[in-house]
């Protein structure tokens, strides 16, 4: 029975990530496209995808997916909070990682559009944070306080 203790990722489920990222690459710029246009018929989808790649994570692919979950979390904070909280514990992880995932600048130019990234994700929670929302409240004040705490790194 040691298939019982030792479970592995089912070929269907590494073949579903590898199509999910593929497609996130393949499409970057029409994403970032969709989050600005804020077109509930595109942007829900979108969303759903991101945050279904964001919960399949890993240290890489945390990399490539955490800014696209930031742009959003502008674009549509209830929604992106919503399928996120559907996982809470890779959620508090997330925030442990976000500095480094998400906010390196490796170029000069990079820092103002994360710093700008930074703050807009704040202004864009703040409607959630001071609403009574339950647990979508309390992640929007977290995720707040997390990013007010943020420094942008810069490696070049």
């Amino acid at each position: 029975f040691a298939f019982l203790l030792y479970p592995t990722v089912s070929p269907a489920k590494s073949s579903e990530i590898h199509l999910l990222l593929n497609w996130m690459i393949d499409n970057h710029q029409t994403i970032e496209t969709t989050l600005k246009d804020s077109n509930p018929s595109t942007l829900v989808p979108t969303i759903f995808t991101l945050t279904e790649i964001w919960k399949r994570r890993d240290g890489a692919l945390s990399g490539e997916v955490s800014p696209l979950i930031l742009k959003a979390l502008i674009a549509d904070p209830y929604t992106t909070l919503l399928l996120l909280s559907k996982q809470p514990l890779s959620f508090d992880n997330w925030l442990d990682e976000l500095e480094g995932m998400a906010f390196t600048a490796y170029d000069t130019n990079d820092k103002a559009g994360l710093e700008t990234l930074r703050v807009d994700v704040m202004q864009s929670l703040r409607s959630i944070s001071e609403a009574n929302e339950g647990k979508l409240t309390l992640m929007a004040s977290q995720l707040i306080n997390r990013l007010s705490h943020i420094e942008i790194r810069d490696i070049h």
